[in-house]
């Protein structure tokens, strides 16, 4: 197995820990990547049930995949909820807009809920953006599990000197 098969996967989503464990396994040495702050065996015992191979970003067209204010991509995004056109932001610009202190997102794109406990990945009015292979964008109660696991590890951010030369509309 070529280690560029176990690259196509983020690191630390089900898929690339299984991967990883085969790919390790094929030199000889055991499973090595963690999964949920499990110890390596327990994480690809978990991901072997969790792992959805169906290579959900390849057939989906992420050309427009970008934010829409500052042009960055390869990160997640949200979208106005409930609208008929689809202006795609990044995590800093939906929480200007939405005045959200964007310190309180986590790495899955969670927000503490303005009433009783927990955590919601709706930024205001606006909702994860996961593309549908029709090149529309999942409606936010039917989202696919393969569209949802794969907004979920994307970054919230690109690195500060990234996300400072977009902001500066350098890029």
């Amino acid at each position: 197995m070529k280690k560029s098969a176990v690259r196509q996967w983020p690191i630390g989503s089900p898929e690339y820990v299984v991967l990883h464990a085969v790919w390790q396994r094929s030199r000889g040495r055991n499973p090595s990547s963690q999964f949920a702050g499990l110890p390596p065996r327990k994480s690809l015992r978990l991901c072997k049930t969790l792992a959805n191979f169906s290579l959900y970003p390849r057939d989906v067209d992420l050309g427009a995949y970008r934010c829409a204010m500052c042009r960055a991509s390869g990160v997640k995004l949200w979208r106005m909820g409930s609208s008929f056109t689809v202006q795609l932001k990044c995590v800093t610009c939906v929480c200007q807009g939405e005045d959200v202190d964007s310190s309180t997102v986590d790495a899955r794109g969670t927000v503490p809920c303005d009433v009783g406990y927990g955590r919601s990945d709706q930024i205001g009015y606006y909702v994860p953006a996961v593309p549908h292979p029709t090149g529309s964008y999942w409606g936010y109660t039917s989202v696919s599990t393969a569209g949802a696991a794969w907004w979920r590890v994307l970054p919230n951010i690109v690195s500060a000197q990234k996300e400072s030369t977009i902001r500066l509309g350098k890029e």
